[in-house]
């Protein structure tokens, strides 16, 4: 589709950024169930960026282009 450097932009933030130092984070509170809580929370925070990334394109990419 062309948009490879937002989907790397957004899975290198998703892992790198949300899910490591969530799995430092977490235990400390969780103990060793903290690291399985952090999957789903970098994934509901993971769609919550690609939802707002889409928004954010379609508004100012797709509407304003002429047809």
């Amino acid at each position: 589709m062309g948009k490879a450097l937002p989907a790397m932009l957004l899975e290198s933030t998703r892992t790198y950024l949300l899910l490591v130092p969530l799995i430092l984070i977490l235990p400390k509170w969780l103990g060793v169930e903290g690291i399985w809580w952090a999957f789903p929370i970098t994934d509901v925070i993971g769609v919550t960026l690609a939802l707002l990334f889409t928004g954010y394109y379609l508004k100012y990419n797709l509407l304003t282009e002429p047809r």
